[in-house]
């Protein structure tokens, strides 16, 4: 993947609080991104099928960003996840689907990851049927909060170790299906 031909931005050239990369629907939690960017002043970006960025411009302002929201209330596998990752941006996540097996924040921190209080099935706006996890609001924005308040050193700390575990799998992976062949 092009992502894992870039380093990671030193912290003081971040100067991102927050990014959003998905569909901007319910299910990715679109809306509380919005409100929790508002309510705390985040400098925040987004990016999706209502905005696009070239490949380039969306590996720059990823570099430049600090957090990745991935407090999706439902997801498949999560490209984006795996792209912040790999360029050492810290993924704030929920403790559920992918983010499980993915989510390398969750790992290093327990601070840094939201756990859902609820677990439900809802119907999108074309009759699918969704299995979605719940977070609490406040828990969200104590997350948040607590992310931000890291220091440069620790932050640097939870960015190599995602940036690491990240392109690990990613080599892990790759050897395994060329292995394979």
């Amino acid at each position: 993947t092009l992502y894992m031909l870039y380093e990671p931005l030193p912290y003081e050239d971040k100067e991102y609080d927050l990014a959003f990369v998905g569909y901007c629907w319910w299910r990715k939690g679109c809306d509380l991104f919005k409100r929790v960017c508002r309510e705390l002043d985040l400098r925040c970006w987004m990016t999706g099928d209502y905005r696009k960025y070239s490949m380039y411009e969306l590996i720059n302002r990823l570099r430049k960003t600090k957090y990745l929201w991935w407090i999706s209330l439902s997801e498949g596998f999560g490209l984006p996840l795996m792209e912040a990752q790999v360029l050492g941006v810290i993924p704030l996540c929920l403790r559920a689907h992918t983010s499980l097996d993915y989510c390398f924040t969750c790992e290093y921190d327990n601070n840094l990851c939201i756990e859902p209080v609820g677990e439900e099935i809802r119907l999108d706006s074309v009759g699918l049927r969704h299995r979605v996890w719940i977070p609490r609001y406040k828990d969200v924005i104590r997350v948040i909060r607590y992310a931000l308040s890291l220091d440069e050193e620790e932050y640097n700390r939870v960015s190599r170790y995602v940036y690491e575990k990240s392109r690990k799998l990613i080599f892990e992976t790759f050897s395994r299906f060329i292995n394979s062949i």
